[in-house]
């Protein structure tokens, strides 16, 4: 008897919930939402007659590689120092350390 009591009662608590919870937080439609989905990817794709071409004279251009900046990217106590000393020399001005670390891995567009 208490089994199909607290059964029922599970019951009727999830049928709420599902009824709650679709039209409360979800749309409509799972379509509305979710893309169906790729079978496959497309094997047939033919690339213009330049594209070769193109992909060969990008491989081929030089890189140049950054020098090593002025700053070191360590935090011991001696590349603080290090660091420390460095924005002294330059009046402790970002833009001073910047215009001189042209050309390292510090300067703007560059990774480090």
């Amino acid at each position: 008897m208490a089994i199909e009591r607290n059964s029922d009662r599970i019951d009727k608590a999830n049928e709420r919930n599902r009824a709650t919870l679709l039209s409360k937080y979800l749309p409509s439609s799972v379509k509305l939402f979710l893309h169906p989905p790729v079978d496959r990817p497309e094997d047939f794709f033919q690339p213009p007659p330049a594209f070769h071409t193109n992909l060969k004279e990008v491989v081929d251009s030089p890189v140049i590689t950054p020098k090593a900046p002025l700053v070191e990217f360590a935090t011991d106590q001696a590349s603080l120092e290090t660091n420390r000393a460095t924005l002294e020399r330059h009046g402790f001005s970002l833009e001073a350390l910047y215009a001189e670390n042209k050309g390292t891995t510090l300067d703007y567009g560059s990774e480090f």
